[in-house]
């Protein structure tokens, strides 16, 4: 849930709930509705102030109480942050990163330059290579293309690479792409 609907759908309870009580005020405040009772708008106005702390107040010791829930993504955005890792999940971060959901939802949000740098490096160091290569694999089996004699990835602007099998393709790509050492 987004922090934005939470509040929006606590302003407009309190709104729902002040205005008959902002009605109330009015109507007895001014019972023949050409003065106001002086007396009587302090009294409610303090009334009114004195009910909105207390509500307040109960709401914030509510919120500090209440146990952190799950941070939930929107499949868009999911995808959208998880491209900087040539991934499709958040799930498949956790699992090539090696680091739990939360800390990498953490790092990646993260104003300090320091833990940036440090996911970067993680995310190009040789046990993650391994693991995202295991990865492909793991996909690459579940998909099977029958009768070819020869693989041939087009990269860009008529650059290829051709292969007898994806066990040769697929460790050049991760190179090309994860600024490996390209020998292989």
């Amino acid at each position: 849930h987004r922090l934005g609907t939470v509040q929006g759908i606590y302003v407009t309870c309190i709104t729902t709930a002040g205005i008959p009580m902002y009605m109330a005020m009015v109507l007895w405040t001014t019972p023949d509705m050409t003065h106001v009772n002086m007396p009587r708008l302090i009294l409610a106005t303090r009334v009114c102030g004195v009910l909105s702390v207390v509500g307040f107040l109960v709401y914030t010791i509510h919120a500090l109480q209440a146990e952190p829930t799950e941070l939930s993504l929107e499949k868009e955005d999911e995808v959208l942050i998880m491209k900087q890792f040539a991934l499709k999940s958040l799930s498949d971060a956790e699992e090539v990163l090696g680091l739990s959901r939360q800390r990498l939802l953490k790092q990646m949000a993260s104003q300090n330059v320091l833990e940036q740098r440090e996911l970067i490096q993680l995310s190009f160091s040789e046990k993650v290579m391994e693991r995202y290569l295991a990865l492909a694999h793991k996909r690459a089996a579940a998909v099977s293309i029958p009768h070819l004699k020869s693989v041939r990835v087009d990269i860009k602007d008529g650059i290829s690479i051709s292969s007898e099998s994806c066990d040769q393709i697929l460790p050049a790509l991760v190179d090309a792409f994860g600024g490996g050492k390209g020998a292989r």
